[in-house]
């Protein structure tokens, strides 16, 4: 049985920043999340940001879009620009992208 939630793109952004940039990170990364929440209204609809526990440099984007148009849209921003523009330097390893299924969810 096909659910409302099948369509949905989820994705984990694993970005993984220099030792001592951390709070560079998430200065940036605060200002891009209230631009995507402003910008993209209706159309990301979860977009938080998490810092590992135990590896306090591993930051992860948990985004979900109502569809792709929305994700390449989403990648095609100002504000991404911007955001990737700041990070760059405070980086220390290529971002990894993971796509999910929906396999289960609460609503």
């Amino acid at each position: 049985m096909r659910k409302d939630h099948d369509h949905v793109l989820n994705n984990i952004a694993k970005l993984t920043v220099q030792e001592g940039k951390e709070g560079e990170f998430k200065d940036a990364a605060t200002e891009f999340v209230a631009a995507v929440k402003v910008g993209e209204a209706g159309r990301t609809l979860v977009y938080t940001l998490g810092q590992n526990q135990k590896a306090p440099t591993e930051f992860f984007f948990i985004e979900c879009y109502t569809d792709l148009a929305a994700l390449d849209e989403h990648r095609k921003t100002p504000h991404m620009a911007a955001f990737g523009a700041r990070i760059g330097g405070l980086l220390g390893a290529r971002t990894e992208i993971i796509h999910l299924d929906v396999v289960a969810r609460v609503d």
